[in-house]
């Protein structure tokens, strides 16, 4: 059984932690590794990083332009539903999904959940939100909605 990157990560992590002489030192070399980022500075790093526009994300996620918007900014804080929302805008991949929800205080989609599962299943073949909520709703699940 594959070790999932997180937990890779993580492990690296700890092992700079051990070998580092100080704290100094070990926050200065593993900084782009720490989760202690907002929300907003995370999402704005991925839209950057995928070098998409918040129009493409609001595009992406169903959601209402003012919504994304203040998201983006810091304004609202939204709930899991909606982030994966925006994870679906921004094109994330599942590291990059699951990462999102952390940070945005949200369980993790988790495997041993049927409808996660089949959310995974999705983000893993790079689905966008509608060919999602397709396959949720042939499976008889419910679909990501954005009113919730």
């Amino acid at each position: 059984m594959s070790q999932k990157f997180e937990d890779v990560i993580s492990a690296a992590v700890m092992e700079d932690f051990d070998k580092a002489e100080n704290l100094d030192e070990f926050l200065e070399r593993d900084k782009n590794k720490m989760l202690d980022i907002t929300l907003s500075k995370y999402l704005n790093r991925m839209l950057y990083e995928k070098d998409l526009s918040v129009a493409d994300v609001i595009r992406g996620s169903g959601l209402t332009k003012s919504y994304v918007h203040q998201i983006f900014n810091g304004d609202r804080n939204p709930s899991r539903e909606k982030l994966i929302a925006v994870g679906f805008g921004l094109k994330l991949k599942e590291v990059e999904m699951q990462r999102m929800l952390r940070i945005g205080g949200c369980s993790e989609l988790y495997i041993k959940n049927s409808r996660d599962a089949a959310i995974l299943f999705c983000v893993r073949r790079g689905f966008n939100l509608d060919e999602t909520n397709d396959v949720l709703y042939e499976h008889k699940m419910d679909i990501i909605d954005e009113e919730k």
